[in-house]
């Protein structure tokens, strides 16, 4: 009788680790996916939600399906860490508007940074890079927008979430 107890046990407890996995898997599903200009990369556009301080938070992943390292970036300057992200911006289609990265009082944008100084970024065969970027929040009213990555198409019409 012990054993059954304990088997019951352990089952529940192994159910009980693998249903938030697979609710958090379901929950992280992509918003949308587009190929990238750089043959064999694919930007994934994870999350889109209003964000304290009014602002908007967009978080997309780059994916490198080819075996070959693929340059997503050159280096050019002070900006080069950023440059997932810089030139990406939203636009509000209802109000014919569109929103700039922000950025903080150093001048630099509140966004991911991947590393250092001048370099080129780089995406590894088989490997994966997540960035975000925070934009001003269009006005309460605004349910949906798009969002526009340098080298993908246009994530067009995205639920905003809350």
């Amino acid at each position: 009788m012990q054993r059954a107890a304990r088997g019951i046990g352990c089952a529940a407890l192994i159910l009980g680790t693998f249903l938030p996995l697979q609710a958090a898997a379901q929950a992280a599903k992509p918003l949308g996916t587009s190929d990238h200009e750089v043959s064999g990369v694919e930007v994934t556009l994870l999350e889109l939600k209003r964000t304290s301080g009014d602002t908007v938070t967009a978080k997309w992943r780059y994916t490198n399906k080819d075996h070959d390292t693929k340059q997503l970036s050159k280096a050019t300057g002070w900006t080069d860490p950023y440059k997932l992200s810089i030139e990406s911006y939203l636009v509000d289609p209802a109000n014919k508007k569109k929103y700039l990265v922000l950025k903080d009082s150093k001048g630099k944008p509140i966004a991911a940074a991947h590393g250092s100084g001048s370099t080129s970024i780089k995406l590894e065969g088989g490997k994966s890079i997540n960035t975000w970027a925070k934009y001003p929040a269009p006005p309460a009213g605004v349910e949906k927008v798009s969002l526009y990555v340098q080298g993908a198409a246009p994530f067009e019409d995205v639920p905003l979430s809350k």
